[in-house]
């Protein structure tokens, strides 16, 4: 199959390069706003790669594929610019299409080596198709000529989790937050690895983030993460508290529901579980965990028949998701289905 998704992409290429000019003379679509000041240029100065770069630009974000990279290509085989380069190859990982990215990224990268987000798409070109190895490796080349990139590392922390170095992937965590405190994705990331190891750093991170929250928005994450952090210390009180915190600050915030129900049917409370899950579903009627988690409850509380039509549910709206599968199939072969 990826096989062919590549003849197809090279076939998708081939064939609009090879129409190029004709489309560009007779396509009403390039005629209208927004495009149309770009047509216009690319008339007067028809290899002047930039104008070719805005305007498929502009087809990206209309989601207008088939422009887009006709565009993008056509500015590219003008011009190999780095920028150029990082869009196309973006447009590929965004379609699926990670060995046009590569084709895209490896003989930029032999032009512009220090260019860190090209070298960024190469990282997610192989991530993105579990190929954890060389994702790991293309950190290791990113950190030799960056080492100061919180970015980098925070690649590097992805590769090595998954890769199960756990503990490579906690320092190399903590150095991208040494590098960059403020940045809300590596800062939630590893507080919420402190709070599942119950580490009270954990604590630390979260009361400096609602410190910075006082004049501004507040956000449900850093009170929810300290729940974590309190669940995991013996302290459901507490958690529960901190929860209900997240609750009260964006009532559509799921992790607080599915932290709190989680917690309740640990402690055996499962019809205040029960009716934790009930309202995730109510928030969003999509909520594959919700439903599961309502079926759990209900099937320690004897409703067989309505922890099925959940289980159901959960499959309904994802069905990779193998615990519900299970726990189906358990009730099934119970009841000699």
């Amino acid at each position: 199959m990826k096989h062919f998704r590549t003849i197809l992409a090279y076939a998708i290429v081939c064939i609009l390069t090879a129409c190029g000019a004709n489309t560009e003379k007779n396509d009403p679509v390039l005629e209208r706003p927004p495009y149309a000041v770009w047509t216009d240029s690319i008339r007067q100065f028809p290899r002047q790669s930039s104008y070719y770069y805005e305007r498929g630009k502009l087809f990206v974000r209309n989601n207008d594929s088939a422009h887009a990279v006709r565009d993008l290509e056509k500015a590219f085989s003008i011009a190999e610019e780095p920028d150029y380069a990082i869009v196309l190859s973006s447009f590929w990982l965004d379609h699926g299409q990670p060995d046009s990215a590569r084709a895209v990224i490896r003989p930029a990268l032999g032009r512009f080596p220090y260019n860190q987000l090209l070298r960024g798409n190469l990282f997610t070109s192989f991530f993105g198709e579990g190929r954890y190895e060389d994702a790991m490796r293309v950190t290791d080349s990113a950190l030799a000529y960056d080492s100061a990139s919180a970015g980098n590392w925070y690649n590097r922390a992805m590769a090595e989790d998954a890769l199960r170095d756990s503990a490579g992937a906690l320092r190399s965590l903590e150095r991208a937050y040494r590098l960059d405190s403020v940045d809300a994705t590596l800062t939630y990331e590893l507080a919420n690895r402190y709070a599942d190891a119950g580490n009270p750093a954990a604590l630390a991170i979260c009361e400096r983030i609602i410190r910075q929250q006082e004049h501004m928005q507040k956000k449900p994450d850093p009170y929810t993460i300290k729940g974590i952090y309190y669940a995991n210390t013996g302290k459901p009180a507490e958690a529960i508290a901190c929860f209900d915190q997240s609750i009260a600050i964006e009532y559509t915030f799921l992790q607080a529901y599915l932290e709190k129900g989680t917690l309740l049917f640990k402690l055996h409370k499962y019809a205040d579980a029960l009716k934790v899950f009930g309202l995730s579903t109510t928030v969003d009627n999509t909520f594959a965990d919700g439903y599961y988690w309502t079926g759990r409850c209900q099937q320690e509380l004897g409703q067989l028949k309505d922890a099925r039509l959940n289980y159901q549910r959960a499959l309904a709206f994802d069905k990779r998701f193998t615990e519900a599968r299970e726990a189906l199939r358990k009730i099934d072969d119970a009841n000699g289905k």
